[in-house]
């Protein structure tokens, strides 16, 4: 936090010796805190467009722990000549924050690419493998996925691998000793692209039981989702912040109310017991993820935003 003030001052200012070169028609400026602040010094120094793109935490961390930074992003949100969010639930805090702006919602996509064709998936008799992937923090709610497996009847086949790290690691495992159901569950830690890509070719669905945390934050989309849905798996995730932008409950996936074990762990052993349904939900996700979500069609949303500010700018020149 010592660093941060001479961060702001140095990016700003380089910032907008860039923007006088002429060389930029436009800046665009990803996670306002703090490079909103950049973005506005580039405008004031040469009148260039801004862009910024929220998140989502960064408006949750605004509404409670870091109420002083209110003003600062409303001053962001105000300067800027287009605001994307990336999510319809972004967008929402957005304009709690600035009720007159208007929003762009352009999601992001996977980090972890799909294969063109996907191999036939063999049904293992003895296992179900169920697949959660991300940052071990309360927000994800992998507690509450943990509960769920402990509800589920006897005799299911389910078998959760858990691939991330952070800081709530040592206490789920914990939590899972204690509920009885530390032999179904593996934590295996950080996962590189190519391991985390074997996971998901190999699980037969993935979960991300998300909820609202103490600090009041949430998932602002749900991109491991889409990593999973471009690899043709039905996803059983919570009705939480951005999530519902991705997941239609049975049409590509199930949605569960978020906290809610005993949903979790009914969502959960549907997908275990009927493999034809399984199937059409993770068809149909893998085409949302072709048509919505992928690389071309948000970077066709960007151009296109881009070229109508560049258009608007030409015309006040």
């Amino acid at each position: 936090s010592a660093l941060l003030p001479g961060y702001l001052v140095m990016g700003s200012l380089a910032a907008a010796r860039l923007a006088r070169s002429g060389e930029f028609s436009l800046v665009h400026a990803f996670w306002p805190l703090p490079h909103g602040v950049f973005g506005l010094a580039a405008k004031g120094a040469a009148g260039t467009p801004l862009v910024s793109t929220f998140f989502g935490v960064e408006l949750t961390w605004a509404a409670s722990q870091l109420r002083p930074l209110r003003p600062l992003l409303r001053r962001i949100i105000r300067g800027s000549d287009a605001v994307t969010a990336i999510s319809n639930y972004t967008a929402r805090l957005v304009r709690e924050l600035s009720p007159d702006v208007e929003t762009v919602i352009i999601p992001f996509g996977a980090a972890v690419d799909a294969p063109e064709s996907l191999p036939p998936h063999a049904i293992d008799p003895e296992r179900f493998r169920l697949l959660f992937v991300g940052r071990l923090v309360e927000r994800k709610g992998v507690h509450v996925l943990l509960d769920a497996l402990r509800s589920l009847p006897n005799g299911s086949r389910v078998e959760l691998d858990v691939v991330g790290d952070g800081p709530e690691r040592e206490p789920l495992q914990q939590r899972a000793r204690r509920l009885g159901v530390a032999g179904r569950v593996t934590f295996h830690g950080f996962a590189s692209d190519e391991l985390l890509r074997a996971r998901l070719e190999r699980c037969d669905a993935l979960v991300l039981p998300a909820v609202v945390d103490a600090k009041g934050d949430v998932e602002g989309l749900g991109v491991v989702l889409l990593e999973a849905m471009g690899f043709g798996k039905p996803v059983i995730a919570s009705a939480a912040g951005g999530i519902t932008d991705i997941v239609r409950d049975d049409e590509n996936g199930l949605l569960v109310p978020p906290g809610d074990a005993h949903a979790l762990s009914r969502a959960i052993e549907a997908l275990e017991r009927d493999p034809a349904r399984a199937r059409r939900l993770g068809t149909a996700a893998r085409e949302d993820v072709r048509t919505r979500f992928s690389w071309d069609v948000i970077l066709d949303r960007l151009v296109a935003l881009y070229e109508k500010l560049g258009a608007r700018g030409a015309a006040r020149r």
